[in-house]
């Protein structure tokens, strides 16, 4: 299929997107002005050659990295604990780029843990994990016995000298994950600390445990069952559809749910201190305690403090 300005452009924008959204920005202005400059598509097409290739180069390039790759390689490291195996490609191009790829027959749970990192899921073709700005020995990445893959950044910041005048900005800690367009997790848990994970893609899954302490959390298109959902400061907000028994426990912070279905399939039971709570078109607020009509087979047990939580339906 011949490649259109905007099928390339598109093609370098979904490559880059465990880049923070400045330097995205900088990357798709900086090419969108070459093709306008240039005035040829096919030309320039030619001369940038494939694009998700230039996208590498352009990660690379932001990692402050050289530009060369290591051999792919797959080695079985036994652990201890749970964990049994760890596949390391060494797609890195410096101390603190990697990747990692697994296979989705071996992977049934997944579960996540960042602490100051900025993190983006998006669709592919089978499991990876690309990072950008952490070290690797504060990078554990490993599937267990039990099929769960573990994805965790151990060190809240990158390994610096903290008398060395490198640029902060280029050890951004950064990682990009990516999750087969049809997989279906058992298992789901995602603990953000001070950082940020977003989804572009639907996950599926059966159940779904979601803590977010400082940072923020986005996950849109959750095809899920029960959900288990802890805020403290931060912002955690999700879309989908979720079913059975519902667990909500938010302090200072920020949940919001968007809900694909009828207000009416659902019941709550909710204790509420100086925050609010939202139910469809109920609203509370202030010291109390409510329950709507019935327990229904989808429920949510709401505990709110002094944030707030918003629960609508679409």
């Amino acid at each position: 299929m011949k490649l259109t300005r905007q099928k390339y452009l598109k093609k370098i924008q979904d490559s880059i997107l465990a880049l923070p959204l400045e330097e995205q920005k900088e990357v798709m202005d900086y090419y969108t002005n070459y093709f306008e400059d240039a005035g040829d598509d096919e030309k320039v097409i030619e001369e940038l050659g494939d694009p998700e290739k230039l996208a590498q180069e352009i990660k690379e390039k932001f990692a402050c990295v050289p530009s060369k790759t290591g051999s792919a390689d797959k080695s079985d490291n036994k652990t201890e604990g749970t964990k049994s195996e760890s596949y390391n490609n060494d797609y890195s191009t410096g101390p603190s780029a990697q990747k990692f790829t697994f296979a989705e027959k071996d992977i049934s749970n997944l579960e996540i843990g960042v602490g100051a990192a900025e993190i983006v899921i998006i669709g592919g073709n089978s499991f990876s994990v690309e990072t950008r700005g952490i070290a690797r020995e504060a990078m554990d990445c490993s599937v267990s016995a039990q099929k769960t893959l573990t994805i965790k950044n151990t060190k809240r910041l990158p390994s610096l000298n903290f008398f060395s005048h490198e640029n902060m900005k280029n050890f951004h800690p950064r990682m990009l994950i990516t999750v087969p367009e049809n997989v279906s997790l058992k298992i789901l848990k995602i603990n953000v600390g001070a950082g940020s994970l977003t989804t572009k893609t639907s996950i599926k899954c059966q159940s779904a445990l979601l803590d977010v302490a400082a940072g923020n959390l986005v996950l849109n298109d959750l095809i899920g069952g029960q959900v288990n959902l802890r805020c403290g400061m931060g912002n955690l907000q999700l879309s989908g559809t979720v079913s059975g028994i519902n667990n909500i426990d938010c302090g200072m912070g920020n949940i919001g749910l968007k809900i694909n279905g009828s207000q009416d399939d659902y019941s709550i039971d909710a204790r509420v201190g100086l925050g609010e709570i939202r139910f469809g078109d109920m609203k509370k607020s202030g010291i109390k305690t409510f329950f709507s009509d019935g327990h229904k087979q989808n429920h949510f047990s709401v505990v709110c403090g002094l944030g707030s939580v918003n629960i609508s339906f679409n």
